[in-house]
């Protein structure tokens, strides 16, 4: 039973440190593909691509995020960096939806800290 605990913990402290969320998005060519289905929050699958999109673009391959159609909440701030296209065509809302008393900005562009408006 130890043993089984503690194989589920390590996998457990290894998802929670892996840079990317494997399940949260799909890449094909330059483009990013996030399909929040059955979810409500997709704050942490979206920046997850951002953060894909942020490590891979460059001003000759820009690339695009591109989230399936739907309604999201999210509990967080989106981090979108140079040379990346956030695309919500295609019917997708997003709401922000967090404590009340938790103010922050639905999306920040640029590196963390840089502005100060």
């Amino acid at each position: 039973m130890k043993k089984i605990l503690a194989t589920i913990v390590m996998a457990l402290v290894f998802l929670c440190i892996s840079k990317y969320d494997a399940f949260a998005y799909t890449v094909d060519n330059n483009t990013v593909y996030v399909d929040g289905a059955g979810q409500v929050d997709i704050t942490g699958d979206l920046n997850s691509a951002l953060l894909y999109a942020r490590d891979n673009a460059t001003s000759a391959n820009k690339i695009t995020v591109k989230v399936k159609s739907g309604n999201y909440n999210l509990t967080g701030c989106l981090h979108i960096y140079s040379n990346t296209t956030l695309d919500l065509t295609e019917g997708v809302t997003l709401t922000y939806s967090n404590d009340a008393s938790y103010t922050q900005n639905m999306i920040l562009c640029g590196t963390n800290g840089s502005y100060k408006g």
